[in-house]
This record gives C-alpha cells, sequence and structure tokens, in this order.
C-alpha cells in the first residue's frame, strides 16, 4: 500500500513538472520571482534615464545596466534559458522518481505473487 501512494505521489509530481515545461514552451508561464524583479528594474532604470539629465557617461553607465538586465531577463523566459534548462531537470527527475517507484511497486506485486 505503502509504494502504490508513493508511485501515485511521484506521478502527480511527474504531471506537474511535464505542465509547468509545457506552459513555459508555450509562452504561458507566469514570470519567476526573480523574472518579475527584473522586469521592475528595468522599468525603473528606463524611468530614471527618461527623467534626469545625465551626462553620456552616466547614459552609458544606466543603457549598460539596462543591458545586463535585459540579458537577465532573457535568461529566464527563452527557451534555452536557465530557467527553461531547469524546468526540463526538473522533469527528468520526476521521471526518474516516478521510474524507481513505478519498479518497486511492480517488484512487491510479483514477489507477493509468487
Amino acid at each position: 500500500m505503502r509504494l502504490a501512494v508513493e508511485l501515485a505521489n511521484a506521478e502527480a509530481s511527474l504531471r506537474q513538472a511535464e505542465n509547468a515545461l509545457a506552459e513555459f514552451e508555450a509562452g504561458k508561464a507566469e514570470p519567476s520571482e526573480i523574472g518579475k524583479a527584473f522586469q521592475n528594474d528595468e522599468y525603473h532604470v528606463l524611468e530614471a534615464l527618461d527623467a534626469f539629465e545625465m551626462s553620456e557617461v552616466e547614459m552609458g553607465k544606466g543603457f549598460k545596466l539596462l543591458h545586463r538586465i535585459r540579458r537577465e531577463i532573457l535568461e529566464e523566459t527563452a527557451i534555452g534559458g536557465q530557467r527553461h534548462k531547469s524546468l526540463r531537470a526538473y522533469v527528468g527527475i520526476a521521471r526518474n522518481r516516478r521510474r524507481r517507484a513505478f519498479d518497486a511497486w511492480m517488484a512487491e506485486r510479483t514477489s507477493g505473487a509468487e
């Protein structure tokens, strides 16, 4: 009975990981907390660049910062970026967990049938 519950939990975890990956790949996933923070930072940098008089050096630093923020946002949102890689890894871990749980459940069932 315990192994059946573990198998059910592993199956649910796998479905959840696969759904999260599918949503991300379809572009329907909500931004992560880190992604939201970077988007907020981007907004504030753009606002500061527009609102304040700055020298060319200061403007250059502002645009450089904006470029770095946008690279981080891309890492969070792009296929092949860090978040995508993490979601794919979670699916792999969940599949392995499910396979191990299924193997244990089958071993218990076949040993009890003998």
